[in-house]
């Protein structure tokens, strides 16, 4: 039988997701076996999630709850989390590699919310910690080594490609945004995204669209609706001649 914080905890829905805890996490081990190289790093802040949802269980009283919005807390952390794995879930071979920096910042920043909550609860949280950024390093390394497979086998680089079919030029807008951004740079990361570039240019004899100095990909656009815009804002885009700049402008009223 629960006991009274348990129940409370059992109870708590995860604000933007509608979803109590136990039926919320299931969406994110879902989600996270569709993240492809990158499923085992995003694993692992799973488990730490699992772990936090385990611990709050067990508490007798609801003290840390009520003092320290611990479930508030816990619970924008899991919808944060499933918002970014359903953004970056599903990705094709050049999505996937040219947002894999976006994608590993943002799991290690998971870890840290994790850490906060395992000192927010009193948990043993330092070798945690040590733990964590090993295998986060590690994590990067190996999903670097299944990409470079993955670009070695030419008849899955075809597959990937037909799959894409018109949207190739987009991946090769996407390709030469990463190439220019990592201009400067060394290391396997860059190299596998030029390598990326020329077997995807030999293999589909796609032409390579102009790409604006100012051109921001899809996939580094992210704002949260209930934060970024209030009741009664409204945005207007101005058409017109851009000479190497691109404008936005937002009203409110009342403001």
């Amino acid at each position: 039988m629960l006991t009274e914080v348990a129940s409370v905890v059992a109870a708590f829905v995860v604000p933007g997701v509608g979803e109590v805890v136990a039926i919320a996490l299931g969406t994110v081990g879902r989600l996270v076996l569709e993240m492809k190289e990158n499923e085992e790093m995003c694993k692992r802040v799973y488990k730490r999630m699992k772990s936090v949802h385990e611990e709050l269980l067990k508490l007798k009283d609801d003290k840390v709850l009520r003092e320290k919005n611990v479930l508030e807390i816990y619970g924008k952390n899991i919808a944060s989390f499933i918002a970014f794995l359903e953004k970056q879930a599903k990705k094709g071979f050049i999505r996937r590699l040219t947002s894999n920096r976006k994608v590993v910042e943002g799991v290690q920043e998971f870890h840290l919310r994790m850490d906060e909550l395992f000192k927010l609860l009193n948990l043993t949280h330092i070798a945690e910690m040590s733990r964590w950024k090993h295998d986060w390093e590690v994590d990067k390394k190996t999903a670097m080594q299944e990409r470079a497979d993955i670009l070695a086998n030419n008849q899955a680089m075809k597959e990937e490609i037909s799959r894409m079919g018109t949207d190739i030029k987009e991946g090769m807008a996407l390709l030469v945004v990463a190439l220019r951004r990592s201009q400067g740079e060394a290391g396997p990361e860059v190299e596998l995204l030029a390598k990326t570039y020329n077997k995807v240019l030999s293999l589909s004899r796609a032409q390579v669209p102009a790409i604006p100095s100012w051109f921001i990909p899809s996939d580094d656009v992210d704002f949260d609706l209930n934060e970024c815009f209030d009741a009664g804002s409204y945005g207007s885009v101005h058409h017109d001649h851009f000479c190497r700049y691109c404008g936005r402008n937002l009203s409110a009223v009342g403001a």
